[in-house]
């Protein structure tokens, strides 16, 4: 699937869209998007570009796809020692 990701984004960057809607796209029989796509392209390729802006209308921080990794893995660190079991849905509000 990385694969198939990386071709996507040339034909977008490329704006190629004929190529693009003609892009077949199987049906993997397993897919880890993080791994594949999020660690592997951007994390790897564009470890300093911005991956998340976040704002609350009067402070905004900018996030690189290095920091975001880094602090995904620090909550799933946190959901595993709290006993989170995979495939388990969580839902957290912030009020």
């Amino acid at each position: 699937m990385e694969q198939l990701f990386r071709q996507v984004r040339r034909y977008i960057s490329d704006k190629d869209l004929k190529a693009l809607q003609s892009l077949p796209i199987p049906k993997p029989d397993y897919f880890n998007w993080v791994k594949e796509v999020f660690e592997a392209i951007n994390v790897q390729d564009h470890p300093n570009a911005t991956a998340l802006i976040w704002t609350d209308g009067h402070t905004t921080e900018q996030f690189s796809f290095t920091q975001a990794a880094k602090y995904c893995n620090q909550f799933l660190n946190f959901l595993k020692k709290a006993r989170s079991q995979k495939d388990e849905l969580e839902y957290f509000y912030r009020g």
